[in-house]
């Protein structure tokens, strides 16, 4: 463990990022466009050799991340049936202090493995060890931990991880009311950052729902912060945190990309575009932002060229699929006439219903929204 016992400054983390499985890329190049050297392996987005300042800024200005956990140790995970022994082997003490509120989890993809089992005894030695250093034991919180402690098991190793933050990062407390299976936001900002959306002139949503995404097209637009708005971060009790580091990486001044750019939104449903305006002021967004109530098969052209991005019903949302088809035809067509020269990106996980588009799209990224395989197509029109 000498990377615990050195000075803060001379910390050298390896980095281990989570986010929806299949946007792996889209992540890796938004951490380089920070100016950090990663890397996709498998699953994950590496960074071998982070600095302190490097993990506060993925931190702070990732939009895409999940999670960003940081790598203590690795042990062989051939035979390892109880991991009491292995958590024993590391100083928790040096890694946070007692005060802070802990969760333990085991993470494979061995379906075998007794994961509540092991979560019992990761805590177990874990408290045991703070005990006899300390004499007292910190807190468990599953819901919202100040400092989560994974062990990631594949067949060849065991590494533990350490998530100083707590929950996951991408819970943005604007969206605090939403529609029938709201888009994550790490997934809206994905597809935009995918797509570009800061070259565009205008961006419109034409199902805009919950507002997700012409509030994180705006959050992009403006460079606003995505982790001014997160739940709950419990780095004070990291034992490596640097506060003034932090707070330093915070004020970093970063200028609009596109100040000038137009955020359109509506949907069909008054009640959603309501709850939509509703986010965007809470993400302190709403002066950027347009907002109406409107059927998307009559929507107007609204700029000369811009970027339109629609995460359309699929399925869990109309019962039968042949009016499914027929919506996705006749907003594609119309797109198609009354929209020329922009690009448009649809987004949905029932492939049946974007095929029977007929025409190829440009560019395709393919992805998991929760469990459902979904696909963002972009057209150039």
């Amino acid at each position: 463990m000498s990377t615990i016992l050195r000075k803060k400054a001379e910390l050298k983390l390896k980095l281990v990022g989570a986010c929806p499985s299949g946007l792996e890329d889209v992540m890796c190049k938004e951490w380089k466009s920070l100016g950090v050297h990663a890397r996709q392996e498998r699953r994950a987005v590496i960074v071998d050799s982070a600095t302190l300042a490097d993990y506060y800024r993925l931190v702070v200005w990732s939009r895409v991340a999940t999670r960003i956990a940081i790598e203590l140790q690795t042990f062989p995970s051939r035979g390892l049936e109880d991991p009491y022994k292995i958590t024993r082997q590391i100083d928790w003490t040096e890694v946070f202090d007692v005060k802070a509120a802990i969760s333990c989890e085991a993470l494979s993809a061995n379906p075998k493995l007794p994961r509540q089992w092991f979560n019992l005894r990761i805590k177990d030695a874990i408290a045991d060890h703070f005990n006899q250093v300390k004499g007292s034991r910190p807190d468990v919180d599953r819901h919202q931990p100040d400092i989560e402690i994974i062990l990631h098991i594949d067949q060849e190793r065991a590494a533990f991880l350490l998530d100083p933050c707590g929950a996951p990062i991408h819970r943005r407390l604007y969206r605090q009311e939403a529609g029938i299976a709201p888009l994550r936001e790490t997934v809206a900002a994905a597809i935009l950052l995918w797509a570009e959306c800061w070259k565009a002139k205008t961006v419109f949503d034409p199902f805009c729902g919950s507002g997700t995404f012409p509030i994180e097209a705006s959050w992009i637009a403006h460079q606003v912060q995505p982790s001014l708005l997160i739940a709950h971060l419990g780095l004070e009790h990291w034992r490596w945190h640097d506060d003034r580091l932090y707070r330093k990486v915070c004020s970093e001044p970063r200028d609009a990309v596109n100040a000038e750019q137009v955020i359109i939104a509506s949907d069909i449903d008054p009640a959603m575009v309501r709850i939509a305006k509703s986010n965007s002021e809470r993400a302190k967004a709403e002066k950027t932002i347009s907002f109406s109530e409107q059927n998307a098969l009559v929507a107007p052209r609204c700029g000369d060229s811009g970027l339109i991005v629609a995460n359309l019903p699929y399925g869990e949302r109309m019962e039968q699929d042949r009016a499914l088809h027929t919506l996705y035809r006749d907003f594609y067509k119309h797109m198609v006439q009354e929209f020329d020269g922009w690009d448009l990106v649809l987004l949905s996980s029932n492939l049946d219903a974007l095929n029977s588009l007929g025409p190829k799209a440009d560019r395709t990224l393919k992805f998991r929204n929760g469990t459902l395989p979904t696909d963002a197509r972009l057209y150039r029109l």
